[in-house]
């Protein structure tokens, strides 16, 4: 593993990528049987003294598999249930996507094979108590040493520090069945367990990772052709500063990462960037074939079979019907909350519905008809910079709000102006002066929502 670690450091330099290090677990009796802290301990041009098993470096992604376990026990989402995967805005906060593009409708599948951010902030916060952040408070990850509030939806996306050594131990805890066991390279070391899933939400969840579309891996196929089946997440942090590959079968668990322990970002090669997938699962493919691992999950018992209506939102009669792998006894249902005002707007723009007025007869939508308006345009807290040279007419600010009141009616307050009466939906454009403004949208229902923007002009 030493030598794969430091052969693809070599491979990785014209990325400016520099150091590596890499895990290897036994899931049965959570022995390390490799701990590999860096390429090269003598090259002391890039700190190779340092230790990237327990350094702090940002998991990206690669935590999502725990938020989706979680959801599914709760009976949030089953595997072909559909999800949302549209514009979120959280207190002016907007994560995106890494490819910076929304998909509308996938499955809760196709979400988590494809690592899309909104689905999982999402399922995330409709767990409330049970999300995340309480999953690992729960087993005592040190580096989580503040409040929830302190890391909010960032938590999900990686927007914080956790050593290689404790992400590994938490993707054992899934190939455990759920129950968590720390580490050790000490022979016949026992720590407590702690169960912080279920074995059939951690069963589904393995088929889901090992089933990911194989044409994501053209760039490492030379290392997956022949290979048995692995459970496995990529993470890629922002700025591409640590690109990791979290993988699992029965037997083992690997954890490899990528980076710089100075800090710095890697950097583009030949149009192309480093990502966790490029950098990190090939070696992860290469140290699973020295393993030889070959067996898989046997299905729980409480696994069973059932059609479900996969529709996101019912509206009357269930659109489509398919049959699905449930855990027994878990009741699938979707939150009013999974409709959140975003969702919603999404519905009306593209015609799912024609107006908050289509869902009447739905159970949530006295919930719904009480959200406040949305503000898509402009985006809250944001600077719009313009050409002082350009004529007014090209310098305008696009204003679009939706309402969720009966009555489509709204009004634009900007600064102390007079009201600007339009529609939910409807997308117009105002002329503002190069200064902070204070922008409202007010509904029927005297319900308003605000942001602040500046305009700039150079």
């Amino acid at each position: 593993v030493q030598q794969l670690i430091t052969k693809r450091c070599k491979a990785l330099e014209k990325y400016n990528i520099h150091n590596g290090s890499a895990i290897v677990i036994d899931n049965k009796t959570m022995q390390i049987l490799a701990y590999i802290g860096s390429q090269d301990f003598n090259d002391n041009r890039y700190g190779g003294q340092n230790d990237g098993v327990i350094a702090l470096v940002s998991p990206g992604s690669t935590l999502k598999p725990l938020i989706y376990a979680k959801a599914l026990e709760q009976g949030i989402i089953t595997p072909l249930k559909k999800l949302y995967d549209v514009p979120l805005f959280i207190n002016g906060y907007q994560p995106t996507n890494y490819s910076k593009t929304y998909l509308g409708e996938v499955t809760a599948t196709e979400a988590l094979q494809y690592s899309l951010n909104i689905p999982a902030v999402e399922l995330d916060r409709l767990l409330g108590d049970k999300s995340l952040y309480e999953i690992l408070k729960k087993i005592n990850i040190g580096s989580l040493n503040q409040a929830k509030s302190y890391y909010g939806s960032a938590l999900v996306l990686g927007g914080w520090g956790l050593p290689l050594i404790n992400n590994a131990e938490l993707f054992a805890s899934l190939a455990n069945g759920g129950v968590y066991q720390p580490s050790s390279y000490i022979l016949d070391k026992k720590y407590n367990k702690k169960r912080i899933l279920s074995k059939e939400s951690t069963y589904l969840v393995s088929n889901i990772l090992a089933n990911a579309p194989r044409v994501e891996f053209s760039s490492s196929w030379e290392f997956i052709k022949d290979m048995p089946k692995i459970a496995f997440k990529t993470g890629t942090s922002a700025h591409a500063k640590d690109m990791l590959t979290i993988g699992y079968t029965p037997e083992y668990t690997v954890g490899v990462w990528y980076g710089n322990f100075s800090g710095k970002s890697s950097k583009v090669y030949r149009d192309k960037y480093a990502t966790g997938l490029y950098t990190a699962s090939p070696t992860l493919f290469q140290i699973f074939q020295i393993l030889n691992s070959k067996t898989w999950f046997n299905k729980p018992k409480n696994i069973i079979k059932k059609k479900i209506c996969q529709d996101a939102i019912k509206i009357g009669e269930c659109k489509n019907k398919v049959i699905d792998s449930l855990i027994k006894e878990v009741i699938p249902h979707t939150p009013c909350l999974a409709m959140r005002a975003e969702v919603l707007s999404y519905l009306i723009k593209n015609q799912t519905i024609e107006s908050i007025e289509s869902l009447s007869t739905h159970k949530c939508y006295k919930q719904w008809t009480n959200y406040k308006p949305l503000i898509t345009s402009p985006i809250n807290s944001k600077t719009y910079t313009f050409n002082k040279y350009l004529p007014k007419e090209l310098k305008k600010t696009a204003l679009q709000c939706y309402s969720f009141n009966a009555n489509s009616t709204i009004y634009w307050l900007i600064d102390n102006q007079t009201p600007i009466i339009s529609q939910s939906g409807e997308k117009i454009y105002r002329y503002l002066t190069p200064t902070r403004h204070n922008i409202s949208c007010l509904d029927e229902g005297a319900k308003i929502r605000s942001v602040t923007i500046v305009n700039q002009e150079l």
